[in-house]
């Protein structure tokens, strides 16, 4: 009888050992195992990030961009002669074009004043150029008005604490990877590549992916190079 109720006990753990295997190893139809859980946490945490950013990125029109550490990587090279040099990238050129194609605006709004910058903003077709700036804020709410836009609809791309009152105030802000950290502390999105190196490409791409996706009607605002009228704001009064 002992031997009996002993194998009949043995027979009895080892069924029930096997029911609870699965939850415990992750197979089908048990609790996931250790680890899983996290990594479905971490991606659905992307996806809300993600579907954040293109809700702010869907009713961009204009997009506005600093110069220095924005469009370059912030460096300023003299020449022997005292002529200042920047370096730009040509990526980033390629998607102010395309930005321009899908039917979006484009303006520089910097601190410092170089010819440079305007030749730049000439071969791009970026019709509002503003240099030697000491309150940004100011011609952006004077482009806003003249374009009739919303904030919602206007992004900016800046990396020093200069560009804060601006980048506070736009639908869609974003810092470049070698911005300032007050700065990246501020924005909705900080790039993965630095100024002058990709960082503008990179949110154009955004924009343009978050506006193709919204199915919003095409060439909305004239293409830049349909008529590129240079307008410099001052003193209250465009020129």
């Amino acid at each position: 009888m002992r031997c009996a109720l002993h194998r009949n006990t043995s027979r009895s753990f080892q069924s029930a050992q096997r029911r609870l295997q699965p939850a415990q190893t992750g197979s089908r139809g048990g609790a996931p195992r250790a680890g899983q859980g996290n990594r479905q946490t971490l991606t659905n945490m992307v996806k809300q990030k993600t579907s954040s950013l293109n809700i702010r990125l869907r009713p961009i029109k204009l997009l506005l961009l600093d110069v220095d550490g924005v469009m370059t990587d912030g460096g300023i090279y003299y020449l022997n002669n005292g002529d200042e040099c920047k370096k730009f990238n040509i990526q980033d050129g390629y998607g102010i074009a395309k930005l321009h194609r899908a039917g979006l605006r484009t303006g520089i709004i910097t601190g410092r004043i170089s010819k440079i910058v305007e030749r730049r903003a000439q071969d791009l077709g970026i019709a509002e150029v503003h240099q030697n700036l000491d309150d940004k804020l100011s011609v952006y709410e004077a482009m806003k008005i003249k374009y009739s836009l919303q904030d919602k609809e206007i992004a900016y791309i800046g990396d020093d604490e200069f560009d804060l009152p601006v980048l506070q105030r736009v639908g869609f802000s974003a810092a470049p990877a070698n911005g300032m950290d007050q700065v990246k502390k501020k924005v909705h999105y900080v790039c993965k590549h630095r100024g002058g190196d990709g960082a503008v490409r990179e949110v154009i791409d955004m924009i343009i992916k978050a506006v193709n996706g919204s199915r919003r009607p095409k060439n909305v605002i004239p293409r830049e190079r349909d008529s590129i009228k240079r307008t410099v704001y001052t003193n209250g009064e465009w020129n």
